[in-house]
């Protein structure tokens, strides 16, 4: 491989590490995926918000208006009437449930890809392929390729 060119070793290292993720499926599974668990989570906060009939008006802050709040409760201040009004748009997001939720895919495709190099770097099939020649910034390049591929795939699946 030393006296081949840049582009040459690319193209059959990173023919190379496509054939090595296909020979791991559930980790191609959840890069292709992760953005699907990220999507099912973010459906399950939508129903978390329960917004009886339409928001109220907010501010420029994401708070309830005071004066819609004023009118909702009356002259008396009636509390039974202000409960069934949220006071913000935050209000499912302050216990951090569901930030958690939503990280979840990329962090499950991050371990994944950390996986893969760790594999790819204990085989010791790198040391191999550089003691023939092949450059550093090919085998990190061809890599960052395959894994651009699959976040893009992955990211047109989630949304």
């Amino acid at each position: 491989m030393g006296s081949s060119t840049w582009f040459r070793q690319y193209e059959v290292t990173l023919t190379k590490n496509i054939k090595l993720l296909l020979r791991r499926p559930f980790h191609l599974a959840i890069l292709l995926l992760s953005s699907v668990i990220r999507s099912f989570s973010h459906g399950s906060l939508v129903v978390m918000q329960e917004v009886h009939g339409e928001f109220p008006p907010l501010t420029d802050c994401g708070q309830v208006d005071p004066f819609y709040y004023a009118n909702v409760t009356g002259p008396d201040r009636d509390w039974e009437a202000g409960q069934n009004v949220p006071m913000s748009l935050n209000e499912p997001w302050r216990g951090g449930l569901p930030v958690w939720l939503m990280s979840l895919g990329p962090t499950f495709a991050a371990i994944s890809v950390f996986w893969i190099l760790r594999d790819e770097l204990n085989s010791r099939r790198w040391g191999v392929l550089r003691s023939a020649g092949l450059r550093d910034s090919v085998h990190w390049m061809s890599w960052f390729t395959a894994f651009v591929v699959l976040a893009t795939v992955n990211s047109l699946w989630g949304e």
